[in-house]
């Protein structure tokens, strides 16, 4: 039956989209690290 083709496509495609929205939540974890680590210093640069 093609409804169920079309599940298994969605699914891969959710896989997906889930892979590459953990890439992006690790990196913007990285970045808010970088920037409360930058904001703990003391602001002499500023």
């Amino acid at each position: 039956m093609p409804d169920e083709l079309e599940d298994e496509i969605d699914v891969e495609q959710t896989q997906t989209k889930l892979r590459e929205g953990l890439e992006t939540v690790k990196q913007l974890v990285e970045e808010t690290k970088s920037l409360l680590l930058s904001q703990s210093e003391p602001p002499e640069q500023a």
